[in-house]
């Protein structure tokens, strides 16, 4: 009964860690976002001229002309209740772009994850056949390669080599 105990005392622990943590991210989400050089409002009026008035209304709409603390407690508030606000770049809702691309990123994650299992356990059970082997010692150079090398640096050079050298895929989207 005391290992189980423990157990859920170290989980909530790290609950309880999670919350600062958490705020933190959201925080620091915010203020990149608020400090980022650019206005709003002129990215979603584009290149066509508006009359301040409008663009006074745009401002007071989006709580642009509030203060920053003002805005960082909404944000928060608004991120914990789920809502992700509004997108200047798509003029829709943040959610509903996260939502509408779920799917396909279920389906990529899935596939990627049942292909890396498959190859890491065939090539874990050929390895661990021959011990000391030259295939032995590939496949853990190759994992500690694999688990070394940061996502978004292997992502670079794979869209790089796909869709740059060899032209197989798209570079975007």
């Amino acid at each position: 009964m005391s290992g189980s105990t423990s157990l859920w005392r170290y989980v909530a622990g790290r609950l309880v860690q999670a919350v600062p943590l958490l705020l933190g991210i959201i925080i620091v989400n915010f203020l990149l976002i608020a400090l980022a050089p650019g206005d709003p409002v002129a990215v979603l009026l584009g290149e066509y001229p508006a009359p301040p008035e409008y663009v006074a209304r745009l401002r007071e709409q989006f709580g642009l002309d509030q203060p920053m603390l003002v805005r960082l407690g909404r944000y928060v508030g608004n991120v914990l209740r789920a809502d992700l606000g509004f997108s200047f770049a798509y003029r829709l809702p943040v959610a509903r772009l996260v939502l509408d691309r779920l799917g396909n990123t279920l389906i990529l994650m899935g596939t990627a994850m049942t292909v890396a299992a498959i190859a890491g356990v065939a090539l874990g059970v050929a390895a661990a056949r021959r011990p000391h082997s030259r295939l032995d010692s590939s496949a853990t150079g190759l994992s500690l390669v694999g688990y070394s090398i940061p996502e978004f640096w292997l992502g670079q050079l794979l869209v790089l080599l796909f869709a740059v050298t060899l032209a197989w895929l798209p570079a975007q989207g």
